[in-house]
């Protein structure tokens, strides 16, 4: 009966002294916010509200506890009539396997601002590997990680997922977790846990504007790959508005001509290109058809009219030597 009393006694452990997955930036901030306080007064006031939610963050943990609990503080302490509580406030708890995959253990569900839970209980003590998904459409003020009081936490010893050069991820409402169910259902969490990879959640719900703060802090990460899904957002006046030939003047950079580049100038344009050919070849209706043929001619006259001309005047000879060699989208010229 001593023993069963004291382990079922919990101590809890503030989370900020474990590594957290899925923020963009170091820079000086709230610990469970996704921008820096620097952009406070530069963004916009719905997105930085929404830069508060700490979607597709994660605790990484180790502990031989048989049982795991959590107390936490919501920011906001959201409530929708079209998602649950539980994936809009609440926590995930994941554990590693063997083999290498995450195995769900159980959801933290929140009772309103302020909750604590005991997320597993009656487990068997030996070490594992936790991963802890923090919510998606809310924020923390505070998280605590509770174990036995006889037991250990520690910091992981398995680098999983990944964490160099993450995933980044850019878009709207679906990217940053509406409507999942609960935290490690968000599509970005899932893919993480499939390539074993960090994924970089900047997700903002109705507010993929293309603002260029979000630039500048996607630019700081060393990604491995950038996946960009503003496009249910931002109309074409916004992308026509935000986005930028080059780079500032006052920027150093060189003339890429390797990799894709080699076969097509505008790697990114053909891409757009495709994906709306795609839409309509899928979807075909005349009004489509017009909105597809304003949005490549509308492409073709940005890349003429503005890009070209900022890449000649920035690089000079470099650039007209490679336009001599390599098509506008796709194919090199004898």
């Amino acid at each position: 009966f001593l023993v069963f009393h004291i382990h079922a006694q919990l101590v809890y452990h503030d989370a900020s002294n474990f590594p957290l997955l899925g923020r963009a930036t170091e820079s000086a901030g709230a610990r469970y916010e996704r921008f820096p306080d620097s952009l406070k007064n530069i963004s916009r006031a719905p997105l930085w509200n929404l830069s508060r939610n700490s979607a597709g963050m994660a605790i990484r943990f180790r502990s031989n506890s048989t049982t795991i609990a959590a107390k936490w503080v919501a920011l906001f302490n959201t409530h929708m009539n079209h998602m649950t509580d539980t994936g809009a406030k609440g926590l995930d708890l994941y554990c590693l396997q063997k083999n290498g995959d995450w195995r769900f253990v159980n959801s933290a569900r929140p009772k309103g601002k302020t909750n604590q839970v005991t997320i597993i209980k009656n487990m068997h003590p030996e070490e594992r590997e936790y991963m802890l998904y923090l919510p998606l459409y809310d924020g923390l003020i505070s998280l605590s990680i509770g174990v036995d009081s006889l037991a250990t936490i520690s910091q992981p010893l398995v680098e999983y997922p990944i964490r160099k050069n993450p995933v980044v991820f850019y878009g709207t409402s679906i990217l940053q977790g509406g409507c999942a169910s609960r935290p490690g259902m968000a599509h970005t969490n899932i893919i993480s846990r499939r390539l074993n990879r960090e994924c970089i959640n900047l997700g903002f719900s109705g507010n993929a504007f293309l603002d260029l703060e979000v630039a500048k802090v996607i630019a700081e990460v060393e990604a491995s790959v950038f996946v960009l899904d503003f496009v249910p957002n931002a109309s074409v006046a916004q992308m026509k508005d935000n986005w930028r030939a080059g780079v500032q003047k006052e920027d150093k950079t060189d003339l890429v001509t390797t990799g894709i580049y080699c076969i097509s100038r505008n790697p990114a344009f053909l891409g757009f290109d495709l994906m709306y050919i795609g839409i309509l070849l899928s979807f075909f209706n005349w009004f489509l058809c017009f909105a597809t043929g304003f949005a490549l001619v509308f492409f073709h006259l940005q890349i003429v009219c503005v890009e070209e001309k900022f890449l000649i005047e920035t690089f000079g000879n470099e650039y007209l030597q490679y336009k001599s060699k390599v098509c506008r989208y796709f194919g090199r010229k004898r």
